[in-house]
């Protein structure tokens, strides 16, 4: 819960709210009729800006068809609170060292 404090401080009442939460695993509606590509693995490439990454695996997850186990958010660099994201939506997340220069 600590992790997410700072999202609790930039917009995310409800994600953090004691009395009525958001209720993040109902966001899936169900599977796609006559759907040709179910298996499709999804990669996020993200960095230190945990609110876009919200909104945006909010809006990922909430479309007919989509399977969070085929979900990965690699994450660009050592940040705690996209990693807390992801694990908020029960994704993998992966940080890695950026390669290139400073």
């Amino acid at each position: 819960m600590a992790l997410l404090l700072p999202l609790l401080q930039t917009g995310y009442g409800q994600v953090c709210s004691c009395s009525d939460p958001l209720p993040i695993s109902s966001l899936s509606r169900g599977p796609v009729l006559n759907n040709q590509v179910s298996d499709v693995p999804v990669a996020i490439i993200a960095s230190n800006r945990p609110q876009y990454l919200y909104r945006m695996l909010r809006s990922l997850l909430s479309a007919s068809g989509a399977d969070p186990d085929l979900v990965t958010v690699f994450i660009d660099g050592f940040y705690e609170e996209p990693l807390a994201v992801a694990k908020l939506f029960g994704l993998r997340g992966i940080q890695h060292t950026p390669i290139g220069e400073a």
